[in-house]
């Protein structure tokens, strides 16, 4: 909107914007001279242990911001969601005070360490997290990555009681190169002498689905022997008890009668339709039982004389 003079009554904040981006665009010099001291000589290849005996805690927990599909009948699950990963390198520890006061830096992932977390019930040949977003590093050597992934997972399905089942689908995620001697997988929120969490899915962005509804979401670490392998594998059991929504089913219904019903009606109609002629022909004409009628009223009555 303008007014008659021909000025804007809000500020054009549009015109804004480019100057703050183009003002935090601009390069930290203590930033870049502390990407460079980290990052020059750092092999991403070498797990990041003092010794090689010594195994390296890797903390997950899973993100769950949409349960895009269940199908029963191919026995998968579809799920979008944030691997949020948790690990410590000593590597990639600084002092802040030598870097002008810089805590925190991001760098690609892909330049330093990550664990190959995979998930090993995939139901599309798809183990990995395919989009390799930024990680977070902290001066301690604390290291943070929380790649989005949609995942579609193997599940087994019981339809006993369709359209009010229940089911319990599994994602098992464990690292694909280390056993459980060199990457010690935990979850998030695992406190030390347990195994399982009863909340091991996040929810506080999930949106919520029409068609069904999250019981619960525990989490479980247990060990893997492999016959090829020597040491276990550490894996993590992330369970999602869901319930089909009595809602949906009473809409699917619902739109199945009318279906049902309109057709019905149609083909009625178009029945009645088709028959009208033939009903029609097997009648006599109108007019000849009108002219039939005339003729006979109009018969004279001869009187026979009498003798």
């Amino acid at each position: 909107m303008t007014h008659f003079d021909g000025t804007y009554p809000y500020p054009p904040l549009i015109l804004l914007l480019p100057l703050f981006l183009s003002a935090g665009s601009t390069a930290n010099p203590d930033a870049k001279r502390l990407y460079d001291d980290l990052l020059s000589n750092y092999n991403k290849l070498v797990r990041p242990v003092v010794n090689v005996t010594d195994a390296l805690t890797v903390r997950i927990k899973l993100k769950l911001s949409q349960l895009i599909d269940v199908n029963l009948k191919n026995q998968i699950m579809t799920t979008n969601l944030w691997v949020e990963q948790s690990w410590y390198d000593y590597k990639l520890k600084w002092e802040p005070k030598e870097y002008g006061g810089v805590e925190m830096l991001h760098v690609p992932s892909d330049h330093i360490w990550r664990p190959d977390i995979v998930l090993y019930n995939n139901a599309d040949g798809n183990f990995e997290v395919t989009l390799a977003t930024k990680a977070t590093l902290n001066y301690t050597g604390r290291v943070e990555w929380r790649p989005p992934a949609i995942y579609k997972s193997s599940c087994e399905i019981d339809v006993e009681y369709f359209p009010f089942d229940e089911q319990t689908c599994v994602m098992k995620f464990g690292s694909w190169t280390y056993d459980g001697f060199q990457v010690d997988l935990r979850h998030i929120d695992e406190l030390n002498g347990t195994n399982v969490v009863e909340v091991g899915v996040d929810l506080s962005e999930f949106y919520t689905s029409v068609e069904w509804d999250i019981l619960e979401v525990p989490a479980v670490r247990f060990y893997c022997l492999q016959a090829a392998a020597a040491a276990p594998k550490m894996l993590q059991h992330n369970s999602q008890h869901v319930k089909e929504d009595w809602k949906y089913v009473a809409m699917v219904l619902d739109r199945l009668f009318l279906w049902i019903f309109t057709i019905a009606v149609v083909v009625g109609t178009a029945g009645i339709i088709l028959q009208a002629p033939t009903l029609y022909d097997t009648r006599m004409p109108i007019d000849i039982k009108l002219s039939e009628i005339a003729s006979t009223t109009a018969k004279p009555n001869v009187a026979r004389p009498v003798l």
